[in-house]
């Protein structure tokens, strides 16, 4: 199995907070000017209680079969759960952990993966899963941040990341990234990693200058 990285410490910013800062930050501002503030709060609510359920049952479902879940929620979700098991079954993984937290002190921000598996070859596979609008290069950095805490070489790791959409009408979706996708994604990370410390810097400096001044 692969080793983790130097990534132990706590207090950094989720990775998840870091890319909506940088990249995401004007989409949420042209949704929330197109439907209005009132709307688009709804709607926002709306879909964080989905997926926070979705979430929930499906990782039990994964993860702890023999979980408690409430009357009719493994019915809510028997297809894509379905799904999803023929997905792991077809990659030879093994589920080991959900919801795990990684920290990466080294540089600097942490955040929690969905799902940690192991595969007939000895290596690692992470799923992260997602209920919202598909957005792959987002998906891309923060799936590679979390993988670059439990195998910094990128050689033992692979990642998927299923899609589960509202309707039940549509099928689940999976995208899929190797270790060299996940390194290549990591580097880009990086760059939204220095833009993001580079703005917190540049935010408390001019605090701190106004301070100074007032």
């Amino acid at each position: 199995m692969a080793k983790k990285g130097k990534c132990r410490a706590e207090g950094h910013p989720h990775v998840t907070t870091i890319i909506s800062d940088v990249l995401s930050k004007a989409g949420i501002e042209y949704w929330y000017g197109k439907l209005g503030t009132a709307e688009a709060n709804r709607v926002k609510n709306a879909m964080g209680v989905y997926g926070t359920r979705a979430h929930r049952i499906i990782a039990t479902a994964i993860f702890n079969p023999l979980g408690k879940l409430g009357i009719g929620e493994f019915e809510e979700f028997q297809q894509r759960i379905k799904f999803l098991n023929e997905e792991i079954q077809k990659r030879n993984l093994t589920p080991v952990e959900a919801e795990k937290h990684v920290v990466c002190d080294e540089l600097g921000y942490q955040g929690t993966l969905d799902g940690l598996f192991t595969d007939s070859n000895d290596g690692i596979s992470i799923w992260d899963l997602k209920t919202g609008t598909k957005r792959p290069f987002d998906v891309l950095l923060q799936i590679s941040a979390y993988a670059y805490t439990i195998d910094p070489t990128f050689g033992h790791i692979t990642a998927f990341v299923p899609y589960i959409n509202r309707l039940d009408n549509e099928p689940v979706s999976v995208l899929s990234f190797t270790g060299e996708e996940l390194a290549k994604g990591f580097e880009l990370f990086k760059h939204v990693l220095a833009i993001y410390y580079g703005k917190r810097q540049i935010q408390f400096s001019t605090r701190k200058r106004r301070r100074k001044n007032g």
